[in-house]
C-alpha cells in the first residue's frame, strides 16, 4: 500500500492543494475514515483515499492548479493583453482630446454660424427696407414725371394763349380818343 501527500496528489491531478483539503476535510469523519495517515503536520492518503477522491472528483468541477509552465504563459499573454489595453486606453484618450478640440472647434463655428444668420436677417431685413424705399422713391418719380409732363402740357397750353392773347392785342390799335379798336390786318394789306 502506497502512501501519497495531499501536495503530491494535488501536483499529480493537476488540482489545488486548497481544493484537496477541501475534499479531504469534508469526507474524513466516514468515507475517507481509517484511509488517511498523520505523520506531524503532513496528512497521507493511502490507495483507496486516492481512488475516492478520483471518483468524487470527477463528479464536481474542481479547478485545475496550472503548471508553472503553464502559468508563465499564461502570465505572458495577460501581460501582452494589459500592455495592448493600456495602448488601447492611450489611443482612446487621444481620441477623446482630438474629439474634445473638434467639439471646441464646431461650438466656435456654431457660434460664427449663429453670428452670421443674425447678420443675414439683419441684411434681409435692410434689404427690403431699402426696396420698399426703392420702390416708393420709383412711385414718386412716376408721380413726379406725370406732374412734369402735366405741368410743361399746362405751359405750353398757357403759352398758346399768351400767344394768341398777343396776336389778338397786336390787332388793336389805339385811336385818337386813347381808346383801342380792333383792326383787321387783312384790310391793311
Amino acid at each position: 500500500m502506497e502512501l501519497v501527500t495531499i501536495k503530491e496528489y494535488a501536483e499529480s491531478r493537476k488540482v489545488t492543494y486548497e481544493a484537496v483539503c477541501k475534499q479531504v476535510r469534508q469526507y474524513k469523519k466516514k468515507e475517507l475514515k481509517g484511509h488517511l495517515t498523520y505523520q506531524g503536520k503532513l496528512t497521507f492518503l493511502d490507495e483507496t483515499a486516492v481512488d475516492f477522491l478520483d471518483r468524487h472528483r470527477m463528479k464536481r468541477n474542481i479547478v485545475l492548479a496550472p503548471t508553472s509552465e503553464e502559468v508563465q504563459r499564461d502570465m505572458r499573454h495577460l501581460q501582452s493583453e494589459l500592455t495592448k489595453a493600456w495602448q488601447e486606453v492611450d489611443r482612446l484618450k487621444t481620441q477623446v482630446i482630438d474629439l474634445q478640440a473638434e467639439k471646441i472647434g464646431l461650438v466656435e463655428d456654431r457660434a460664427k454660424y449663429t453670428a452670421l444668420l443674425e447678420l443675414k436677417e439683419d441684411l434681409i431685413i435692410r434689404i427690403n427696407k431699402a426696396d420698399e424705399e426703392i420702390k416708393q422713391l420709383e412711385l414718386d418719380n412716376k408721380r413726379i414725371k406725370a406732374e412734369i409732363e402735366l405741368s410743361e402740357k399746362q405751359l405750353e397750353e398757357k403759352q398758346q394763349e399768351l400767344e394768341k392773347d398777343k396776336q389778338e392785342l397786336a390787332s388793336y390799335q389805339r385811336t385818337i380818343f386813347g381808346l383801342y379798336k380792333k383792326v383787321d390786318r387783312q384790310q391793311d394789306n
